[in-house]
Parts: structure tokens; C-alpha cells; sequence
């Protein structure tokens, strides 16, 4: 039920993380129907004493939107989820530097794996897993529940784990499965390095490949777009390249109305261009002309970025 709400969602919203929104606000309505279940998530989850929370979704606070807030008369959380989009550092500092004028003040990074480290005191990161765990131990038998931990596990958020022989006899295969994946990268990495920038950000393989369901190279400018280009094969192999917004980006909406106006009115900020991947094979012929695709659709988002520079300050 609910992956079919979240087509409808992604239909009707142009926002660029309908998947991050939708599961936030999913998560949010389960805790408010229930402050006895809040409380729990808090105290157990969260690793905070108290009771009697509230929780919201999208609380504005000093210019910033709060992805989640609970509170009750003396504690004050700031939730920011991940889910497809990267972490950004100043981001959570300008949460972390509102909180600092709360005297039980407590930033939370729930993401799908935990990386990096941060310098910030009552911080902690938590894993959507641990999300998928608590309510699946504290679930009783309610329909809204079942829907959502099914649909964790259908968005790779939550799993169960569980060893059959058959995913043992799969294993053997992972590693010419990994030599193909690297060929691809190593095509789109080449046409991103001719005609973006020779200095990019490589996420890790395997999170990209169990959290994301892609390969990926990307950059970041300084006001706050990312490029990228890459392989993704969640429904089915597809060759991307892209410009991400983050949520947070001023002036999101003339960003947005720039790129419809340069690629189309049915531009999503997440995909300017994508095509499927059944017609190539990594015959040679066909390896250059998925260089080609690459290096076309790159150069054109290259154009875009020269085009748009005193407008939106493209500095690295």
C-alpha cells in the first residue's frame, strides 16, 4: 500500500527526495497516534530520558526546516533523516548551533549506515534498521505498522536477515558480478572526468550498491548543487546523469525553474537525463557509445553550469 502511495507522491511532487519526505512522514504519523510508542522510541531508541513527547514533521526553525522535532517541557530533538540523499556537514551544525539555546538540546542523524564522524556534543547517528527493529519488536499486529516495515524492506531500509543455501550458492557469483559493475564505472568516471571536473567524491561500492541500488561519482559546488553521473538498477539498469538539490538550497525554486527552462518542464531534479541500458553490451562498439551517451549528457549539464554561473555561483 504504501509503495503505491509513494508513486502517487512522486507523481504529483517535484520536490527532489520524495522518498526521504515520504518515509519521514510515515515514521512521524506512526509515533503521534501513539505517545506510548513516542516515548518508548525515545527512551530506548534515542537513548534519551522523559516522557510525555510531542512530535512534528517540517518544524521551521530560524530559517531551517527540521525534518523531525519531538519535545516535551524540558527536551528539545532535532531528527534529520537520509535516505537518498548525502550528508551535509553544515547542515547539521546550523541545527546543531540551534539547539546549543536549549538547555536539553539533542541532534539525531538517522540515516541507512552509519559514516563519518562529527565534532558536536549531544549528537548521535542511528541506522534506519534500528528504526525497522523497534517497531517490528513493538508492533501489535497493527496494519499501518505491517505496511511500513514491509515497505523498509522493499527500500532497502529495513531487512531480514536470514541465510538460505541458495544465497550462499549466489555468493559465488558476486565477483565477476563486481568486475562488470567496475567496468561501468570505470566508463562514466572517465566522461566525468573530461567534461565536469577531475576532482569528484566516489561513495563506497557496496553501501551504494545495498542502500542506494546504484554506482555513483559526484560532486559538490559550493552553493549547495551536486553533479553526478552513474548506473542505477533499482527497477532496471539505467545509465544517469544529474544535478541534486538539496532541500535546504536557497533559492530552491528558481534553481528548479532554471533547469526545467534549460532541459524540459518535466525535468526532476535528481535525473536530467537517463536512458535504459538493455539495448548496450560492453562489446567495444557498444562501450563507446555509453561513453558517448555519458560525455553528450555531461557536457550538456556543463553547458548548464557555465550558462547559470553568475546566477547560482557554481564554485568548487
Amino acid at each position: 500500500m504504501l509503495q503505491r502511495l509513494l508513486k502517487l507522491y512522486k507523481n504529483s511532487n517535484q520536490k527532489n527526495t520524495p522518498l526521504e519526505n515520504f518515509t519521514t512522514e510515515v515514521l512521524v504519523g506512526i509515533l503521534k497516534k501513539d505517545r506510548t510508542l513516542l516515548d518508548k522510541f525515545v527512551n530506548s531508541i534515542l537513548k534519551i530520558s522523559g516522557s510525555n513527547f510531542d512530535i512534528e514533521s517540517q518544524v521551521y526553525h530560524l530559517g531551517k526546516y527540521i525534518d523531525i522535532e519531538i519535545k516535551n517541557e524540558a527536551t528539545l530533538i532535532f531528527i534529520e533523516n537520509k535516505v537518498n540523499s548525502p550528508e551535509n556537514d553544515e547542515q547539521l551544525k546550523n541545527y546543531h548551533k540551534i539547539l546549543d539555546k536549549h538547555n536539553d538540546g539533542h541532534l539525531i542523524l538517522c540515516t541507512r549506515y552509519i559514516e563519518g564522524s562529527y565534532n558536536l556534543t549531544n549528537f548521535q547517528q542511528i541506522r534506519w534498521l534500528a528504526v525497522y527493529d523497534f517497531l517490528k519488536e513493538n508492533n501489535e499486529n497493527d496494519s499501518i505498522i505491517n505496511n511500513f516495515l514491509n515497505f523498509m524492506i522493499t527500500n532497502n531500509l529495513g531487512s531480514e536477515i536470514k541465510f538460505k543455501s541458495e544465497d550462499l550458492i549466489h555468493l559465488s557469483s558476486t565477483k565477476e558480478i563486481l568486475a562488470k559493475f567496475n567496468e561501468y564505472k570505470i566508463i562514466f568516471k572517465k566522461a566525468f572526468t573530461k567534461e565536469i571536473s577531475e576532482k569528484f567524491n566516489e561513495p563506497d561500492v557496496f553501501k551504494r550498491i545495498l542502500g542506494y541500488g546504484d554506482l555513483i561519482v559526484q560532486k559538490e559546488y559550493i552553493n549547495g548543487l551536486w553533479v553526478g553521473a552513474g548506473l542505477s538498477f533499482n527497477e532496471q539498469p539505467r545509465l544517469t546523469t544529474w544535478i541534486w538539490i538539496h532541500k535546504t538550497t536557497i533559492d530552491n525554486e528558481k534553481i528548479m525553474a532554471l533547469l526545467r527552462n534549460e532541459f524540459g518542464e518535466n525535468t526532476p531534479s535528481i535525473k536530467i537525463h537517463e536512458k535504459g541500458l538493455e539495448i548496450y553490451t560492453l562489446l567495444a562498439d557498444d562501450e563507446q557509445n555509453i561513453e558517448g551517451w555519458y560525455s553528450i549528457n555531461l557536457k550538456k549539464i556543463k553547458n548548464f553550469i557555465v550558462k547559470t554561473n553568475n546566477e547560482l555561483n557554481w564554485q568548487e
